[in-house]
């Protein structure tokens, strides 16, 4: 069985540009160094979780972008979780099962290439494809098609707005993961096209023949969901936020109206 390289191969103008290359994680510790950290990833390195083992020069911005855009799939993973539990939302159930797909897909995928990375972060882990731009992509595409399949705003350019924002987003963490040295470009382009592909076959595979089936549906009426208080409304309540605030909003003005005349 193949094993990872351990031989530093930091090349490249994008190595030298970064300037982030000098040392690894094991290096900074060997030499007695402390390397600097958000708070957020000072507090989860405590748990020893890889991927908030960045090399970061503290004075350079760009570094602080290319360290966010590799927190990028932790930072998106509370925020799955929190919207589930605010929102109690279907298509955020049914997001994350995707996304799960994608991951382990991604994860297989690793071990049967075994193809290791351009320079050694993480031990016995291998590089090909990228997990994070496969999350990105997945995150990226999955929301692009509900966004403009699914979702009403009264003014599209805000759609527009929302879709350039992913887009640039999935661009910087790509870009991080060859700047830090941990995917090569090939690695990348595999993770970008695994996630891809992933979000458009999920996506049609539950809107074309999940759906019309009528699984939803029976799944909404499960008591489970009842007891939850599981919804779906994005098929057939068009602006529903809107919806839902115009209704709290007159909900509470009845409560104080009723209150004054008491």
């Amino acid at each position: 069985m193949a094993t990872p390289d351990h031989s530093p191969m930091c090349t490249g103008a994008l190595a030298e540009k970064s300037e982030l290359c000098s040392s690894t994680w094991n290096d900074q510790l060997d030499d007695g160094t402390t390397p600097s950290y958000t708070l957020v990833a000072n507090l989860l390195s405590a748990y020893n979780l890889p991927f908030v083992r960045v090399p970061l020069t503290p004075d350079k911005l760009w570094a602080l972008v290319l360290q966010s855009g590799a927190q990028a799939p932790l930072t998106l993973s509370f925020a799955y979780f929190g919207w589930l539990l605010a929102r109690r939302d279907l298509p955020c159930l049914l997001m994350i099962f995707g996304q799960g797909i994608s991951g382990i897909v991604c994860e297989f995928l690793k071990h049967v290439i075994q193809e290791p990375r351009p320079h050694l972060v993480i031990k016995g882990d291998y590089g090909m494809p990228s997990g994070h731009c496969n999350f990105m992509a997945y995150f990226t595409v999955f929301s692009l098609l509900n966004l403009y399949g699914r979702v009403h705003f009264h003014d599209n350019r805000w759609k527009h707005l929302l879709a350039g924002g992913l887009l640039l987003f999935t661009a910087v963490v790509a870009y991080s993961r060859i700047a830090l040295r941990h995917h090569t470009v090939n690695q990348v382009m595999a993770g970008l096209l695994l996630g891809t592909t992933v979000a458009l076959v999920y996506y049609f595979f539950i809107h074309y023949i999940v759906r019309p089936l009528g699984i939803l549906d029976a799944l909404m009426n499960h008591p489970l969901a009842e007891y939850i208080y599981l919804k779906d409304f994005s098929d057939n309540v068009p602006y529903i936020m809107e919806k839902e605030y115009l209704y709290h909003k007159s909900l509470s003005q009845g409560y104080l109206k009723s209150d004054k005349i008491q």
